[in-house]
């Protein structure tokens, strides 16, 4: 909710978009910061790119600046990173021409580095999947070649694909090395060499290594496929099960099979191993690594990991883990599993609608017409049912494109976890709770202070901060989310995020930061209540 101008001149919509784009830029560099050079420094120097275009614009035409910024950060770090994601995704799954096409336009839009190589790394990774090892040439194409890091990188995922774990052993055997190596984003692959030829306690230090060392672990999806792999090393078979299932247009049927093969044979079920390859060998990728590999395995012999209290603990572990991506999912729109969102969508269609009503039927940004349409009018004249339907149809009001824009994009963030995870019904108690809390705040602010012209409130934001607080309860209240790592990388960037949202807010007088904290309350007493309650599923349940 937001105190609307009388006058808003383009000035004043140009700052705010700036410091919309900073903020963005913010929260970015903070995840960049937890990833290796390697793979961080071209997005470095994206950022960099768009600080200097929005600062350049800002002495060159003021009026267009923020747009101009915050168009160039959607343009060449936010289109380019999520296209590269389904690249990669699709990569994974064996769609190579869709991934080849989702690689090319996100080079064309961000042509620097490993995007700009992503088309030809995907290939050469399809190759390797098929049995062919890397040469030269290969490591040229995709711009290894004179990267000894990068190079040794795609060596060690070569020795993966081909099924060879001694040799990816043996090359990770100098811990430093292993470690430079884990940070690229190889602990899946550790952890699946380590569980073929090692013994338990190797396992259990591997997979807690790897998920401290992995900074790639920071993306949902390959978060997901690594705790297969963990979880197929301890023999967890139902929640490989689980994980597999959700999988199946993220990772390659064989990769699977695989998984779900080995989880068998750790846990000692050689019989149940031995039916699950034995379909797999009908299929028409049987002969790939992965699967092929399993009949050495299968016939050697293996004793099964046992039990213990180190395993069972780890297993709960990953188990908590896989949930939390689950639950957080809408978050940001990471993780295998995609959530039907239906009132989300309709209250984002629902204000779009009120404010093409503001627009044809006279100036969304004049005081009188908002007043006219159901803003609230503070300080208000008598409490009464005029005013009690007012603090509801004013959360559905917007004073300008900028503000509806800023608002339906927080809504869709946060509103996708909220119906996600509290359902529908608590979707709506928490939204109507905001409102309700955003205004009563505000009025009681507005009423214990000194006399002054009258204001004309609307907006959304009290409601969408309910949602900010529904989210925070749910991840505080819930351990099983606070103590997973995407639970606490969110909570970081979370706190962050309002922190500086508020600080920002202390700035642009037209913003009523009261209602923003009466909503912001509202939502997470709602939420802590209703978070209790709730059963947290796992992936494919």
């Amino acid at each position: 909710m937001r105190i609307v101008w009388a006058h808003v001149s383009a000035l004043d919509v140009s700052t705010i978009l700036l410091a919309t784009t900073a903020l963005a830029l913010l929260l970015f560099a903070v995840r960049l910061v937890r990833l290796p050079r390697a793979l961080a420094m071209d997005w470095w120097l994206t950022t960099a790119l768009v600080a200097a275009i929005g600062g350049g614009a800002w002495f060159v035409a003021r009026e267009l600046a923020g747009a101009i910024a915050l168009a160039t950060f959607l343009l060449v770090i936010v289109a380019p990173m999520r296209l590269d994601a389904l690249a990669l995704r699709a990569g994974r799954r064996g769609d190579l021409p869709g991934a080849e096409r989702l690689a090319r336009l996100a080079a064309t839009l961000h042509p620097f580095g490993l995007v700009r190589r992503r088309r030809r790394a995907i290939l050469a990774l399809a190759r390797l999947r098929d049995g062919v090892p890397l040469d030269d040439d290969a490591l040229h194409a995709v711009g290894a070649k004179d990267d000894p890091v990068l190079a040794e990188l795609y060596r060690l995922v070569g020795f993966d694909a081909l099924g060879d774990s001694a040799a990816l052993l043996d090359a990770l055997a100098l811990p430093s090395r292993r470690t430079r190596m884990l940070r690229l984003g190889l602990g899946a692959a550790w952890v699946r060499a380590v569980g073929e030829r090692l013994d338990r306690p190797a396992i259990v230090d591997a997979i807690r290594t790897a998920e401290r060392e992995d900074a790639t672990l920071l993306d949902p999806d390959r978060l997901l496929l690594f705790l297969l792999e963990a979880q197929a090393a301890i023999g967890d078979v139902s929640g490989v099960d689980a994980l597999a299932a959700s999988l199946v247009t993220h990772a390659q049927a064989s990769e699977l099979a695989r998984a779900r093969v080995f989880a068998r044979l750790q846990a000692g079920d050689r019989a149940g191993a031995r039916a699950l390859l034995d379909e797999a060998l009908t299929s028409p990728w049987a002969r790939r690594p992965p699967i092929a590999r399993l009949s050495t395995l299968l016939l050697a012999e293996r004793a099964p990991l046992g039990t213990s209290g180190e395993l069972d603990s780890l297993r709960a572990h990953l188990r908590d883990e896989a949930v939390a991506v689950h639950a957080l999912s809408p978050i940001g729109g990471g993780g295998a599993m995609r959530a039907r969102t239906p009132l989300t969508s309709a209250t984002a269609a629902l204000l779009m609608a009120v404010f093409v009503l503001e627009a044809a039927t006279g100036d969304a940004t004049a005081t009188a017409h908002l007043a006219s349409l159901g803003a609230l009018v503070l300080p208000l004249r008598g409490p009464g049912l005029e005013d009690l339907a007012r603090v509801v149809s004013s959360a559905f009001l917007h004073a300008g494109v900028a503000h509806l824009v800023f608002n339906v994009a927080s809504l869709v963030a946060f509103g996708r976890f909220v119906e996600h995870f509290f359902g529908r019904l608590g979707y709506v108690a928490i939204y109507l709770a905001a409102i309700v809390g955003s205004a009563g705040l505000v009025i009681a602010v507005t009423s214990s202070a000194s006399a002054s012209e009258p204001k004309v409130l609307v907006g959304a934001s009290g409601a969408i901060f309910g949602l900010f607080g529904a989210y925070l309860a749910a991840v505080v209240t819930r351990g099983e989310l606070r103590r997973s790592r995407r639970g606490r990388e969110q909570l970081r960037l979370f706190v962050l995020l309002v922190g500086a949202q508020l600080a920002l807010e202390q700035l642009v007088p037209q913003i009523a930061t009261s209602a923003h904290v009466g909503g912001l309350l509202a939502g997470a007493l709602v939420g802590a209540v209703l978070a209790r309650s709730r059963r947290l599923a796992a992936p494919a349940s």
